[in-house]
């Protein structure tokens, strides 16, 4: 499951379910441990959009648990609050999240913890508040260091108790060398892991700049390639129609249309000649997106571009960087840049610096 590989932890699971029905039923442990198996297989149906079997599963979960109470509980509301927002009940989302809001204000686990920033972050990217998704990222990123820092103080506690009991462990010697030999394992484990994380990463920032960089081109190619006879016409809209719209819309993409703030569907459909109808229906067979995620993604690729061939931008504040990408907030402009690079600002900022 920590790979993704959501089909190759499906029978491991059902198969410790079977292990665990030849336990006494009535047995707490092997009821929690029951309980932990359906809640594990529903994040796996979740991750495979399998939503029904999921939801199935977690109630199954909480139905096992009845009265008792176990720190399973705040797990299973999570996913079903994570379900229902894959489903676009927010209503949902929002009460399985309340159900295990106090098991996190009372909960020492990083873990859980994690999990519920997360969900949170997504409810408030789908309720369109950009500031509390702000707000939970950062908690996200604060706890996720503070999980690293303490693994990272247990292994230097470890450490330093097999230093000071060294000279008392010498009939214990071998296993001393095993020890120092696992953690060395480890550590080029971890070293090689952080390489290719970051092999990728940089492989994924080429890909990004290839993409800012060719968009205009593409966009050029467009109108000197478009031939009348490749639209069919759509949707009630005569292929002229539509070729006309097409044209209209990549001009005005080239002149940088969306970066002025009175940008709406209605404007967009006046600047075309047309109707909000017809725009909508432009931009989802050409751009794949609706309005909003078309506006934001844009001005992203707009300032992107700009940063990429104007170092003279990289020392000025994210909120100018803002103003001039047409957000009215440095808070909405990060979530948006974001959304659309998979990098913050800052981050894009410093990968450039260091090319």
């Amino acid at each position: 499951m920590e790979g993704n590989q959501f089909d190759q932890a499906l029978p491991y699971l059902y198969e410790a379910e079977s292990l665990i029905k030849e336990v006494a039923t009535k047995e707490p442990r092997a009821i929690v441990g029951k309980a932990t198996v359906y809640q594990l297989l529903a994040v796996c149906y979740l991750k495979q959009k399998n939503y029904a079997k999921a939801d199935s599963l977690l109630r199954a979960s909480l139905d096992m648990l009845g009265s008792k109470e176990s720190n399973l509980r705040p797990y299973i509301f999570r996913t079903m609050a994570d379900n229902s927002m894959e489903l676009g009940r927010l209503d949902s989302a929002w009460h399985y999240l309340q159900l295990a809001e106090p098991y996190l204000a009372s909960s020492q686990r990083e873990e859980l913890k994690i999990n519920m920033y997360e969900s949170y972050t997504n409810y408030y990217k789908a309720k369109g508040e950009p500031e509390k998704v702000v707000y939970y990222s950062d908690l996200l990123s604060e706890t996720k260091e503070q999980k690293i820092q303490s693994s990272r103080k247990i292994a230097n506690e470890l450490i330093e108790k097999l230093s000071e009991e060294r000279h008392s462990a010498l009939r214990n010697m071998k296993l001393v060398w095993a020890i120092g030999a696992v953690i060395f394992i480890l550590g080029l484990a971890i070293v090689y892991f952080l390489w290719k994380l970051r092999k990728a990463e940089i492989a994924r920032f080429k890909s990004l700049l290839t993409e800012i960089e060719t968009k205009n081109q593409e966009q050029q190619k467009i109108l000197s390639h478009m031939q009348l006879d490749s639209f069919v016409g759509d949707n009630g809209v005569a292929a002229d129609t539509e070729k006309r719209l097409l044209y209209d819309l990549v001009k005005l993409e080239l002149d940088n249309f969306f970066l002025d703030t009175r940008i709406s569907v209605p404007f967009l459909a006046r600047e075309l000649g047309t109707n909000t109808k017809y725009v909508t229906f432009l931009l989802r067979k050409y751009r794949k997106q609706d309005f909003n995620d078309y506006i934001q993604y844009q001005r992203i690729m707009y300032i992107s571009n700009r940063l990429r061939i104007e170092p003279t931008l990289w020392d000025y504040k994210l909120s100018y960087l803002a103003e001039i990408a047409g957000f009215p907030t440095h808070s909405m402009f990060s979530v948006a840049f974001k959304n659309v690079t998979g990098i913050t600002p800052s981050s894009f900022i410093d990968r450039l610096r260091q090319m």
